[in-house]
């Protein structure tokens, strides 16, 4: 079998680790070995320093768990450039962001936008957000994405 390109190997950890994965690098090892890696213990040690994983203990046992991105200094174009999309589906405004960046960014909304968002929920690259009303969703989304891109 081939061996898989580095960046594949990051979105593979950070599906693993992001979905509650638990276990110590060499069952990672295993687990990325089945779906065609070639890596070994200290191959994935590397990539999850890079992808910003830490070691954590859960419900699950012992695992990793990804940290929140550093933000640049220039700290509104941290924000706008960790939120790739907005969209809405008529009873919440939905978000996608840069893996691990969403509880970061649903804090920033929580405390900026108040007008126009109810509350947030995030999950590792997903926010819902709870409109102030459901009549003009649209205005709220709007208005949510231009304090994010203004800051």
């Amino acid at each position: 079998m081939p061996k898989r390109p580095p960046e594949n190997l990051h979105e593979i950890l950070r599906g693993l680790v992001g979905s509650g994965f638990s276990g110590n690098q060499q069952k990672m090892c295993s687990v990325l070995k089945e779906h065609g890696f070639k890596v070994n213990q200290s191959t994935v040690s590397r990539a999850l320093r890079r992808i910003g994983a830490v070691k954590s203990s859960g419900p699950n046992g012992r695992g990793y768990e990804l940290q929140p991105p550093k933000i640049s200094p220039d700290f509104s174009r941290g924000i706008a450039s960790l939120v790739h999309s907005f969209d809405h589906n008529g009873m919440m405004i939905i978000l996608h962001t840069t893996p691990g960046a969403a509880m970061f960014v649903a804090g920033f909304i929580d405390r900026a936008c108040g007008e126009h968002a109810m509350g947030t929920v995030a999950g590792d690259d997903t926010i819902f957000v709870a409109p102030s009303s459901l009549d003009a969703i649209d205005h709220h989304m709007e208005a949510i994405r231009d304090t994010i891109s203004r800051l």
